[in-house]
């Protein structure tokens, strides 16, 4: 899944590089290969041409062990280098699930309570919140504090604090398992990546899984790629460039693992907490894993959240799963308890809203199909963003509402829908729902269509407005005339972040034409459409008006002059 910091930023481009050819995947290197992992493998070299990506892990799982490793495509395009089943690849917030095995073991042996706040193990901790957080908040995403806020927040933030009563929704939260890191630290007198060896790679006989990201573990490291523009949007088949190395060390996404290792831990959760030796955490731990505490409607209709997994419960069958994102990597886990199948992929770029679900849903499939003896279900069809079913409900002529703005004009072509404007043709490329790019890098914002009563009637287009005839609302609007003044473009140099823009429309500010700025006291603003949305903004420096700093969630941003 994407965290508001995946959204908000691709990873930095600073060491520019030439633009990915697809890379040609190798076949998966086991030998003779059955029916089903022809198919798999069909699948998967067709993914990466799809995606332009470099290279793809791949790890399939029983409850009896580690059924297939695969890998495809490169590890270092410049040197034309195969990915290797030694090759690390960061897993990402999958590392949320071995902190959560963690905290539950500490649990078994009676060393710390889910209940208690977590300020009685961190009593340095300052946080403002209508009832204490406790551990069993955090694991849950469940505690309402902002998804990536600083421990130590810039100001106007003086502290941490909770966006909504802790226990009654659930919003994603990497720095609640920065907390839990630091639990298990403060408990346990050893640093996080002591603990975790310890307690979970050790028993799984995960040897060549590193902990933490250095600079140590960089030559057997997969080279990771990113997009190659900050400025525009990503969807498939855009250039890529290497990424800048990123040292991390928190326990919200700080692993490394090969695919043979990963089989082990599928193993280990196949077998509900049972490792090689012994039981890492108890049959109850191990169902307070896996049981969901709050639904979680970013991950899929009837999905819930546990401890460091979303949970699925339907067909009287049980899975849990989980994904990753860093600034070079993409990874997908899913482990279906009921039919005792996992499977874990991972491909060396950060390819903004994929994660390789789909190659880790078919696996599962296929390794059901044959175990049930059945017939394998076939390869899914090409997942081509240039294919719009729904493509009359965008037809039409969209006016400007300034005189700089313009018009532009949608039609269909068969699926296709083309874009012209000021006598430029191009193919819109869907990114997901109503939000398009097009099919070359001239266009630097998305086109974010949006409905009334389900029909489309405007669009925006960065900092422009447009509407459909259908559309019938205001246009005029009143609004605090200093809000002109910040709209803009706000930067951050950590690749993690990069680049905010805030526009006005319709009397509203926009974060990036995604999530509404809601006023609330004190120059603060609420992020999001949801009324208990805990993630906050606020401009400040300001110089003959204009705000030269924008503040998300006590992260600083600094203007720079392009929108």
């Amino acid at each position: 899944m994407s965290t508001r910091r995946e959204f908000l930023a691709h990873a930095s481009a600073a060491a520019a590089g030439a633009a990915l050819a697809h890379a040609l995947p190798l076949s998966a290197q086991n030998g003779k290969t059955s029916p089903a992992w022809r198919l798999l493998d069909s699948f998967v070299n067709r993914r990466l041409q799809e995606l332009n990506a470099p290279g793809l892990t791949l790890v399939l799982a029983n409850r009896q062990g580690t059924v297939r490793v695969g890998t495809y495509g490169l590890a270092d395009v410049t040197a034309r280098r195969p990915v290797r089943p030694n090759d690390l690849f960061q897993i990402g917030s999958i590392s949320k699930s071995f902190a959560a095995n963690c905290a539950l073991q500490l649990r078994d042996e009676g060393k710390v309570d889910l209940q208690r706040p977590v300020r009685e193990y961190l009593p340095w901790l300052e946080i403002d919140s209508a009832v204490p957080i406790t551990l069993h908040h955090l694991l849950s995403h469940t505690s309402g504090l902002p998804d990536d806020v600083p421990l130590f927040p810039k100001s106007p933030f003086p502290r941490l604090w909770s966006g909504y009563v802790p226990g009654s929704h659930y919003s994603y939260c990497n720095t609640g398992y920065e907390l839990i890191g630091m639990v298990l630290e403060a408990v346990e007198k050893q640093s996080w990546s002591e603990v975790v060896r310890r307690r979970v790679l050790g028993p799984l006989g995960m040897s060549s899984t590193q902990p933490v990201i250095t600079d140590a573990i960089r030559p057997q490291t997969a080279v990771g790629y990113a997009p190659y523009y900050q400025d525009r949007p990503f969807p498939p088949q855009r250039r890529l460039t290497r990424a800048p190395w990123v040292e991390f060390d928190r326990a919200s996404g700080s692993i490394s693992s090969t695919p043979a290792d990963m089989g082990r831990y599928l193993t280990m959760l196949l077998n509900h907490g049972q490792g090689p030796h012994g039981r890492l955490i108890s049959e109850e731990s191990f169902r307070l894993q896996t049981t969901g505490v709050q639904q979680a409607p970013s991950w899929g209709e009837g999905a819930m959240y546990g401890y460091g997994f979303a949970v699925d419960t339907k067909d009287n069958r049980t899975l849990i799963r989980h994904t990753g994102g860093m600034v070079a990597f993409s990874s997908a886990l899913h482990a279906d308890l009921t039919g005792g199948v996992g499977a874990f992929a991972s491909v060396n770029a950060n390819l903004t809203n994929y994660r390789p679900n789909d190659v880790v849903h078919y696996a599962l499939d296929l390794m059901r199909a044959q175990a049930a003896g059945t017939e394998l279900p076939p390869v899914p069809p090409p997942d081509l963003p240039h294919v719009v079913n729904n493509a009359a409900e965008y037809v039409g002529t969209y006016n400007g509402s300034g005189a700089a703005a313009g018009s532009f004009t949608v039609r269909a072509a068969g699926t296709s829908l083309m874009l012209s404007r000021a006598e430029t043709v191009r193919k819109l490329i869907r990114i997901d729902g109503d939000r398009f790019a097009t099919d070359e890098d001239g266009l630097r914002y998305p086109v974010q269509f949006r409905r009334d009563g389900g029909k489309v009637v405007e669009a925006f287009v960065g900092p422009d407005w447009f509407t459909h005839e259908r559309y019938s609302g205001p246009r005029q609007f009143d609004y605090p005339r200093e809000w002109d003044n910040y709209a803009g473009h706000y930067h951050n140099d950590d690749p993690w972040w990069g680049s905010i823009r805030i526009f006005l429309h319709k009397g509203q500010l926009w974060l990036e034409n995604s999530d509404p700025l809601v006023p609330l006291d004190k120059g603060v603003f609420r992020v999001g459409m949801e009324e208990w949305s805990p993630e906050r903004a606020a401009f400040d420096a300001f110089a003959s008006g204009r705000p030269l700093r924008f503040n998300f969630s006590g992260v600083d941003f600094n203007r720079i002059e392009t929108l």
